[in-house]
């Protein structure tokens, strides 16, 4: 499985190419990209509409377990990386070391999330 190490560095090489795609002003996608972790989060971490459109063009480039996930008004992509959860919406998204799961499932399902999915899944694939 993808790390988020690998992810992280690879954002940072090619932070300049996806910021085009994603339409950020460089200074913009710049202070954003240097802002994200480059270990997996203790605490849940929220991303900014840049770093997210960003780490959504680099994971969709890897082979990486994708959880779409659906609300009464949106949907959303969980990314699940060996040891990290990644969740990216249009606008923003959340980080979250595999350990703090349940941090991110918990306010995802206050976001109105359907969880049920995510959860059984991260149950049943317990990364050794």
């Amino acid at each position: 499985m993808v790390r988020w190490s690998e992810v992280v560095n690879e954002v940072l090489e090619r932070w300049k190419e996806l910021a085009v795609i994603c339409g950020c002003r460089d200074d913009e996608a710049e202070s954003e990209v240097a802002q994200l972790p480059r270990e997996p989060p203790e605490e849940l971490t929220e991303l900014r509409r840049c770093a997210a459109c960003i780490l959504r063009e680099a994971l969709d480039d890897k082979y990486v377990v994708q959880v779409p996930l659906r609300s009464v008004a949106s949907e959303t992509m969980v990314y699940v990386l060996e040891d990290a959860l990644v969740e990216l919406s249009d606008d923003c998204g959340y980080i979250a070391s595999r350990d703090k799961a349940a941090v991110l499932l918990e306010a995802l399902k206050d976001l109105g999330y359907e969880i049920d999915i995510l959860r059984n899944f991260l149950e049943t694939s317990r990364v050794s």
